[in-house]
């Protein structure tokens, strides 16, 4: 499924061309600071590591753990699981983690980059981020028809965003990311 398609009534944006690099600040964001400044930065400058465990987006303004939770349980998580985990999150100090959007996970895929999987094989996520995790990501947006448990997860191989069931027992490759505000 393309980006610029509806995922069950959920609009998201169409991916960002081949080396299209999308570097900003985010409407309303105030300046970086010179200490945010002197922090570690993506090759093309939007991703800032802030040294703590967390990374912060120019484009969008959100912040985003650096490691996924299979780079930190070392094992891949259902929808509950994963939903539980960024809850429980303190990472950089803070406490108001949460699953992202099909829209805010799809923003941080950018075919120009390549960070390696839990496989060693290339996914479509900026470097900055810790190399290790799997290729398909849960997000936030779950429904119950019919008794259909389902939730999105969105692909970092080749961008797809699928449904899955979210109480099933995990495979191998899909994880949580957390974002807060």
């Amino acid at each position: 499924m393309r980006r610029d398609e509806v995922f069950k009534g959920y609009k998201t944006s169409p991916s960002p061309r081949q080396g299209q690099a999308i570097v900003g600040v985010a409407q309303g964001a105030k300046k970086p600071s010179k200490a945010v400044q002197d922090k570690p930065r993506s090759a093309d400058g939007r991703f800032t590591d802030n040294l703590d465990g967390t990374v912060t987006d120019a484009a969008t303004g959100r912040m985003w753990t650096q490691k996924d939770s299979f780079t930190d349980l070392k094992h891949c998580v259902n929808w509950e699981a994963g939903h539980d985990y960024v809850l429980q999150l303190r990472t950089g100090g803070y406490n108001d983690w949460r699953l992202p959007t099909i829209e805010e996970v799809s923003a941080l895929y950018d075919r120009s980059k390549s960070l390696k999987d839990y496989k060693g094989i290339g996914i479509a996520l900026d470097p900055i981020f810790t190399e290790g995790g799997p290729f398909w990501y849960w997000t936030s947006h779950k429904n119950d028809f019919l008794g259909f448990r389902q939730a999105a997860i969105v692909n970092f191989r080749q961008f797809e965003v699928y449904k899955s069931h979210w109480r099933k027992e995990c495979k191998d490759h899909i994880g949580a990311r957390a974002v807060r505000p």
